[in-house]
């Protein structure tokens, strides 16, 4: 009978452990999986292939289903209808600083990736804007401010827009709060330009203050293009950051697409102004209009780009269970954030 006994206690104690073993097992195991599937990536750069195949087949799955073309084309529309208003703040900014004669000029030198078209619109505006005399300038001043801003604020705004569209985050921000995000925004980028091009007009007269300035001249053309490239990329992440309703994201989570955006950017500017010079006819199919026609095309281009690198990000965002919102750790579904709060649907095997 004790034998009985030590038998059946024997057994029950290996039921038990053989239960306890594959408890703990299958917790490895669905562990590993996650780990697998980047689900406990704390950054973009902790990210596995596995999670980058999952993050880029529903990308493209996302591309169509939120209509990003569209998006773009309402972007880029609004932007259009900016450019005549921004660029009559910057002369206006520009002539306090410097001569406003030379604002063509250096916005050519910026300008250099965009399409010859852009170019040529842009040139023209600022020629026409710079060449007005003081007096109207100064007349003119908060006028063209207030209509440069709010004409502006109208395209940011859209492009918050698509940004909660893709983040699928509806507007949350009361008006107020919303205007002056947008409205800032416009303000810094119209700073910024006008900054970058007084840096630019002032470099002659810097850099003749040293004696090896041609060393110095050779060193700046050589760095402008990283350095411009690194502008555009912060930039754009700024723009993914502040653009959302939703709670803030860690910074580094926007990084990804706005690389991948600047970088798509920068070759997709340098092969349309190719096709355009060399195999696309629009003068022969638009007339006087193949100038505007082209802009629009590169602005609704240049759209697209900066769209899909948000929602690069934001399928990131979907495929970690980490906490990518700034603060303290909060658990699933309370981030304040529909893609972080959400763990996305693995695609890949």
């Amino acid at each position: 009978m004790a034998f009985l006994k030590r038998i059946t206690g024997a057994a029950g104690i290996g039921i038990a452990l053989g239960y306890l073993s594959g408890v703990v097992t299958d917790k490895l195991g669905r562990r590993r999986r996650e780990e697998v599937r980047g689900r406990l990536a704390k950054s973009p750069l902790q990210m596995t292939w596995l999670g980058w195949k999952d993050v880029l087949l529903r990308f493209i799955g996302n591309v169509a289903e939120n209509r990003l073309t569209s998006l773009a084309g309402a972007v880029a529309f609004f932007t259009l209808l900016s450019l005549v208003p921004a660029l009559s703040l910057l002369v206006t900014i520009y002539r306090y600083f410097t001569n406003p004669a030379t604002i063509a000029e250096q916005l050519d030198t910026v300008t250099t990736m965009f399409p010859q078209a852009a170019r040529d619109l842009i040139h023209e505006q600022a020629m026409r804007l710079s060449t007005q005399s003081g007096f109207n300038l100064s007349l003119t001043f908060w006028i063209s401010l207030g209509v440069a801003t709010w004409s502006a604020n109208a395209a940011v705004k859209a492009l918050f827009d698509a940004l909660n569209i893709i983040y699928r985050e509806g507007e949350k921000r009361s008006f107020l709060k919303l205007n002056a995000i947008s409205l800032f925004t416009t303000v810094s980028g119209v700073v910024l330009l006008a900054a970058a091009l007084i840096a630019i007009a002032s470099l002659p007269v810097v850099t003749a203050l040293f004696p090896f300035h041609s060393e110095l001249e050779r060193l700046i053309r050589l760095i402008r293009w990283p350095a411009f490239f690194v502008l555009a990329t912060l930039s754009i992440a700024v723009l993914y950051w502040i653009g959302p309703s939703r709670e803030r994201v860690r910074f580094i989570w926007v990084m990804p697409g706005a690389i991948a955006a600047a970088l798509f950017w920068g070759a997709a500017s340098y092969l349309f102004s190719w096709y355009v010079s060399t195999l696309g006819n629009y003068t022969a199919a638009y007339g006087s209009l193949a100038t505007v026609v082209v802009f629009m095309t590169w602005l609704w281009l240049s759209a697209t780009i900066v769209l899909a690198g948000a929602e690069l990000n934001a399928e990131l965002e979907h495929q970690t269970a980490h906490d990518t919102t700034t603060g303290g750790p909060k658990p699933l579904g309370q981030r304040g954030a529909t893609m972080a709060d959400r763990v996305g649907r693995a695609r890949a095997d």
